[in-house]
């Protein structure tokens, strides 16, 4: 887990738009669910999230799947075991008392009244916006400043449309072109790959300054947790 730590303890203090990008159902969400546990539960600090594809409750329930390790499918039938009230109960109490900040209204601002270490849009492709997305990468890049935080946002790459789509080529060219502008736009690019058949997710991070690197994680599709392989 260290390197997902230190990853994550980089979003922070920089100013910066970090970008994670990949295919539908990838597990992006999952990975923002455990950078705010890592970031506002276990280390105190702030983070505001939009939700634009769920709701708040369902954010929720990913928070307190990962702080119990018990399912998110047990939690909404309500399936805990006695044993697990009590941890059940604890992890209610630390989500509370954590400085995490969620809007499922397309509110990004939120009238946030205290600094914030981390803004997060989840997702681009849900965010009702007058404007493309690479300009609204651009238009958040003036947003960080203001806030003084970074904002890490997460996109889905165009990956298949249906054939029965007319000027379905002239379409997907204008899309890939949008993608590429979002990935050449951001500060910070995440890019998130499943290995074929497997639990295995591959991160690869690239910036302007720095070297890419690859970190490759387990993902637990009960819990939403990361674990570096």
């Amino acid at each position: 887990m260290n390197k997902i730590k230190n990853l994550i303890n980089e979003f922070l203090n920089k100013n910066k738009v970090i970008t994670i990008i990949g295919k539908h159902d990838v597990g992006k969400t999952g990975f923002v669910a455990n950078i705010v546990k890592n970031l506002a539960i276990d280390d105190n600090k702030s983070v505001a999230i939009v939700c634009t594809k769920e709701t708040k409750e369902n954010f929720i329930y990913r928070l307190i799947s990962l702080v119990t390790n018990i399912s998110i499918v047990d939690l909404k039938k309500g399936n805990i075991p006695i044993r697990d009230w009590s941890k059940l109960s604890n992890a209610k109490h630390r989500i509370g008392e954590a400085k995490i900040y969620i809007s499922d209204n397309q509110d990004f601002s939120m009238n946030l009244d205290e600094k914030i270490d981390l803004l997060i849009i989840d997702s681009l492709s849900y965010l009702k916006i007058d404007m493309k997305k690479y300009e609204f990468i651009e238009y958040l890049k003036k947003f960080s400043t203001n806030l003084n935080c970074s904002i890490l946002v997460t996109d889905q790459s165009v990956s298949y449309i249906p054939l029965s789509i007319p000027n379905i080529q002239h379409i997907f060219s204008l899309m890939k072109e949008e993608e590429k502008l979002v990935k050449m736009n951001s500060d910070s690019l995440i890019t998130m790959e499943r290995k074929k058949d497997t639990e295995t997710i591959t991160l690869t991070i690239a910036s302007h300054t720095d070297k890419t690197q690859t970190i490759d994680c387990k993902f637990n599709d009960s819990t939403g947790e990361f674990i570096e392989i």
